[in-house]
């Protein structure tokens, strides 16, 4: 699989359109580090390659979703025409999304609409005050004001070497700062990165201009701040030329800044070229710092995958590997996805409370051995054969896999045949393909149902076999038709 490069614009684009949309998997947003946030916006300003996305193209209905960076669901009655599905690059887009454009403030009506408090942050390019640029490792050009970095090559800096020079700035509910999202983008915003007590600021959400009626006030913004920021360090080169005390410091202050002996031999002749060949440093720096950025989200790289709608367990197997050892998309997540379009309760929540519920057994079944334990459990309805059988976990909150399996594997059973017809079981009704079919109404009204089969299950397991764990059980060969 070759890493590819893409427009990051057109991305953000298709999420400001809600042509890219999230499903609702109840997974967290856990990037909320600050530093893990500005790691990966210097991958991205060194041109390094930033991982893949997976894609799902399908109909805008087929599961409960949120726009990226936001909780609230998206209502997604109608919404034309297919739309794509992000299965893996949560984390990652969420971050880039937030950093490199609007579009995520746009989506949420409040800050509290927001996936994450830590979402709440602005991200600009330091650059270094021609003072101060000796202080640390000069990437920009900003001594001799010769921007150094094409826009069409690599840099020769690496990612932890820019990565001192990424701003980060919060910000909170109507706190009035000019960068604040909630604030109208204003000249005050111009002033307060040309002023910045440690150098001058590029603001990295200007670039990707987004909005009704605000593309145009981005764009201008961004321009007016670069251009400021040329224009202050060239004034900072004057005023030190102009201050300079004789010919000879002058003389070496010249052979620094410009790199053509000749033109440095005519400025030194007739000083008040200096400031014409600075009009034409100040143009190519502004030019040079500009369109490297835009290079940058321009030609990101990123594998992209795109599944159509009708390979949607092979997504899932996609995503599986690329994250071996990492939290495994799987097919219970998109069961969950889609269940939520009929039911806003918490479906995982619901299997927990039919696994934890008050359960109802006969006893006249059972061995001798085994009704001397359970026969009190059993009739005070203290006993709970799920529980038992280890397929919830109280200490850490959460239900096995091998239960989350049976339980797919039955519901995906019964729906196909929900009147129980021995001939028509068949194994292929389990795959992930089959499971995926089913609709969020076969899917809401049965869980139950098949919760409660499964523990009767594991009650003949634990009574008549003697099974205490349901790790143990291989139901691989245990027949349909038993």
């Amino acid at each position: 699989m070759e890493m590819k490069t893409i427009d990051f614009r057109d991305i953000i684009y298709k999420i400001e359109s809600g042509k890219i949309l999230l499903p609702d998997f109840q997974r967290e947003f856990v990037w909320k580090e600050e530093e893990q946030q500005k790691k990966i916006v210097a991958s991205v300003l060194a041109k390094m390659p930033i991982g893949s996305i997976l894609l799902l193209k399908s109909n805008p209905d087929e599961y409960a979703c949120k726009y990226i960076g936001c909780q609230k669901k998206v209502d997604t009655q109608g919404m034309c025409g297919e739309v794509e599905f992000l299965l893996d690059g949560q984390q990652r887009m969420t971050v880039l999304t937030n950093v490199f454009s609007n579009v995520v403030h746009e989506k949420c009506d409040k800050v509290t609409d927001l996936i994450s408090p830590s979402l709440k942050r602005r991200f600009f390019l330091r650059i270094p005050k021609w003072s101060k640029c000796k202080e640390e490792k000069d990437l920009f050009g900003v001594h001799n004001f010769a921007f150094p970095l094409s826009d069409s090559g690599e840099p020769d800096f690496l990612s932890g070497e820019i990565l001192p020079f990424v701003e980060c700035l919060g910000f909170l509910n109507k706190d009035r700062k000019p960068y604040n999202p909630q604030e109208e983008l204003s000249t005050e915003l111009d002033d307060f990165c040309l002023t910045y007590k440690e150098g001058y600021l590029i603001p990295l959400f200007l670039l990707t201009p987004s909005g009704n009626g605000k593309r145009e006030q981005m764009e201008l913004r961004y321009e007016i701040i670069i251009a400021g920021i040329a224009t202050k360090i060239r004034n900072e080169i004057e005023n030190y030329f102009f201050a300079c005390g004789g010919e000879v410091e002058k003389g070496r202050f010249i052979d620094e800044i410009f790199e053509e002996e000749a033109v440095r031999e005519k400025i030194k002749q007739d000083n008040s070229l200096f400031q014409k060949k600075m009009d034409e440093k100040e143009t190519l720096w502004r030019r040079g710092i500009a369109n490297y950025i835009g290079s940058c989200i321009q030609n990101v790289s990123m594998n992209t995958i795109e599944v159509a709608a009708d390979k949607r367990a092979r997504a899932i197997d996609i995503y599986e590997n690329l994250n071996r050892g990492g939290v495994s998309l799987d097919t219970f997540d998109l069961v969950m996805a889609r269940v939520a379009k009929v039911s806003k309760e918490n479906f995982y929540q619901r299997i927990v409370s039919y696994i934890k519920a008050e359960k109802n057994y006969s006893i006249v079944v059972l061995p001798d051995n085994i009704v001397a334990e359970i026969e009190e459990k059993i009739s005070n309805k203290t006993y709970n054969a799920t529980m038992n059988t280890g397929c919830y976990s109280m200490e850490k909150n959460e239900i096995t896999t091998k239960y989350i399996d049976v339980f797919l594997d039955v519901l995906s059973l019964y729906c196909h045949n929900p009147n129980f017809e021995p001939e028509r079981f068949k194994s292929d009704d389990i795959k992930k393909n089959k499971i995926l079919e089913l609709s969020p109404e076969q899917i809401d009204c049965n869980s139950e149902a098949v919760c409660i089969a499964v523990d009767r299950a594991m009650f003949f397991f634990q009574s008549r076999c003697g099974i205490r764990n349901i790790s143990i059980i291989n139901f691989a060969n245990i027949s349909y038709s038993a």
